[in-house]
């Protein structure tokens, strides 16, 4: 309840008990009488917060508010908690796929603490942290609520325009939205239903159920205008992405795909390389002789860096491969080696290296010892600053533009090396003690302690900067839990004349309430090579690899791999099947123009938006009906 509210009924209190007060001093009423009267105005007064908090949760107050107007449309106060709700759940639902990707399900935390969020308490009471000394607390509602405010604008911005695109809304998409809300109802009901039989409470109506999970006092009226609103929003920055991507591919867009390019190179600039490491941390060493360890390494790396040619850095990494093979090799095989001599240390030493050459160091295993140091395609981080100037003679990144050139661009064959240091905290076994050391507790005793480490890594270039030139292929598919689903549609979609994209979607609208999609993907270019390399969507590289323009899939068995991680960082693996029907439409870009062209398009579209993006102010007194 908001605080003007408070005041207003907690004044009407005060005011009636002063009345009764008054006239028992006028007429001499006993005491007892004085009591009951006090009583019935109060009881009075409950029944009036009572019946404000029953039509507050019915979203009476906040439905009257306009938080937000233009010249054809306006977002009521439920509207903008349905905004809220939807905004600030998608930001929960990345956190929480952060989190179950790294905990899984037996994780003890969750995701809003990922957000920093206490979940016990209001939005509205608890603060964002922030890294920045002395910067201004926003709590968490208003930082969610300015992201909602920014995309509410950027929607009502692009339906004000809607007009002079000639769009609109069509009965298809009504239809569709509607089939949301009765999808919805379907859902509820047999939920309600599953509760009902394990003897548990659920919402008692689906108006609870949208109020519950779409914001107080949102109901079905209020999401249905909000889903008009976000439809005809969609449509019209499709059709403008759309007319702004056909006019950059023209002749005269070419060019501004070419300083989109070469605007942003840690986007496109990439670079094939060796890398050897060499490394040691300070654990069990006193200052002193981690200076020297550190000394050590590095006067090993500079004589790997001063090799010429690959040959020679080959030869050079195969050695100190071979130096730390073989000493691994010796701590498990030499006791057994020794006795099978006889004790004999010149034939055990003898044993020992021609097993190792046979076992371990054949030439096969040199080759892929070798070539798993190698990285290819790789693409710069902005914070591998010494890394980029070396490949490319200056750092790829935000400021790239104004970047000038800070040396010479590394050569074929070029050898360097970069040191890194850093540092972390670990908790370790306290000094003096023992893993069967415990205190009285029974607890381990244990300490932090910062363990420094140094690493320098030597790098030869194999093959100078290069755009990513792999060609990509134009395809869409639609996935399905079930395989009956899948044939479904894989039958009605033989029936259409033309097979592509937009039948594709055509016959998905049209079974809607037949089959259950899990995901659909109209993958306009699909970097070929890299659907081959991911093992998550076993089955579908193959069927590209011979499918013409026109040809649908049969039903394709998918296997999605999801690796979790518990509290321990012990592994899981889980692999799920779903059933793809996929249809393929013919050959697209190369790989970088493919990215340039989105971002060039996507760049035209944020200046378009900048210049005629709506200025609108927002009624913030209706926030206080929002309650989270």
């Amino acid at each position: 309840m908001g605080k003007g509210n408070r005041s207003r009924i907690e004044r009407a209190m005060a005011d009636s008990n002063t009345a009764v007060q008054a006239k028992a001093k006028k007429n001499k009423v006993s005491g007892a009488g004085i009591f009951v009267s006090i009583a019935a105005v109060l009881v009075v007064v409950a029944l009036l917060i009572g019946c404000i908090s029953m039509i507050n949760e019915g979203g009476w107050f906040a439905r009257s508010q306009t938080v937000v107007k233009t010249e054809n449309y306006k977002v009521t106060g439920t509207m903008m908690n349905y905004f809220f709700m939807t905004q600030f759940n998608s930001y929960y639902e990345y956190y929480n796929q952060m989190y179950q990707s790294y905990f899984g399900s037996t994780g003890t935390g969750s995701a809003l603490e990922l957000m920093g969020i206490d979940g016990t308490k209001s939005f509205k009471d608890q603060y964002m942290e922030s890294g920045a000394e002395g910067a201004e607390k926003v709590t968490v509602f208003d930082y969610y609520m300015s992201l909602t405010e920014d995309y509410v604008t950027r929607v009502l911005t692009y339906c004000e325009y809607a007009d002079d695109l000639g769009i609109e809304l069509t009965d298809e998409d009504i239809e569709e939205i509607e089939h949301s809300i009765e999808h919805l109802k379907e859902n509820y009901e047999s939920t309600k239903e599953l509760y009902t039989q394990l003897g548990a409470a659920y919402y008692s109506s689906f108006s609870a159920y949208l109020s519950a999970s779409y914001g107080t006092g949102v109901n079905e009226k209020d999401m249905i205008e909000c889903m008009k609103l976000t439809t005809l929003a969609a449509k019209v920055e499709e059709k403008m992405t759309d007319d702004m991507k056909a006019e950059i591919r023209g002749e005269e867009g070419l060019a501004s795909i070419e300083q989109f390019v070469k605007d942003n190179p840690a986007s496109f600039l990439m670079a094939d390389y060796y890398a050897y490491s060499f490394s040691v941390n300070n654990k069990g060493l006193t200052d002193a002789e981690f200076e020297a360890e550190k000394a050590e390494i590095l006067e090993q790396a500079k004589a790997l860096a001063a090799v010429e040619g690959k040959d020679a850095y080959k030869a050079a990494v195969l050695e100190l491969l071979k130096e730390t093979e073989l000493k691994s090799y010796r701590d498990k095989n030499w006791a057994t080696i020794l006795a099978e001599n006889e004790n004999d240390e010149a034939l055990a030493e003898e044993a020992l290296n021609k097993k190792f050459n046979e076992e371990v160091w054949n030439e096969s295993m040199q080759e892929l010892k070798f070539g798993a140091t190698l990285t290819t395609e790789y693409k710069y981080p902005a914070t591998a600053t010494d890394l980029s100037k070396w490949v490319f003679g200056y750092t790829p990144g935000e400021d790239a533009k104004e970047d000038e050139k800070a040396q010479e661009a590394a050569k074929l064959g070029d050898t360097t090396y970069i040191e890194l240091n850093t540092e972390k905290e670990e908790t370790v076994l306290a000094t003096g003690t023992t893993a069967e050391s415990t205190t009285d507790t029974g607890s381990t005793t244990t300490e932090k302690i910062k363990v420094k480490t140094y690493t320098v890594t030597v790098y030869l270039l194999d093959k100078e900067s290069y755009r990513d030139t792999t060609e990509t292929e134009k395809f869409g598919y639609a996935l399905f839990t079930t395989k009956a689903d899948a044939e479904t549609f894989l039958a009605a979609l033989k029936e259409k004349e033309t097979k592509d994209l937009d039948a594709l979607i055509e016959t998905l609208n049209d079974l809607h309430e037949e089959v259950t999609v899990n995901s659909y993907n109209a993958l306009e270019n699909y970097v070929l090579n890299t659907l081959k390399n991911d093992q998550s969507i076993e089955g579908v590289d193959s069927w590209l690899e011979s499918a013409k323009a026109g040809d649908v899939s049969e039903v394709t068995e998918v296997v999605k791999t999801t690796i979790s991680k518990d509290k321990d960082g012990k592994e899981t693996e889980t692999k799920t099947t779903y059933y793809a029907v996929m249809v393929y439409e013919g050959e697209g870009d190369q790989a970088w123009l493919y990215t340039a062209l989105m971002g060039a398009t996507n760049e035209a579209l944020t200046e378009w938006y900048e210049a005629n993006g709506l200025d609108l102010t927002y009624n913030e007194k209706a926030y206080k009906y929002i309650n989270i």
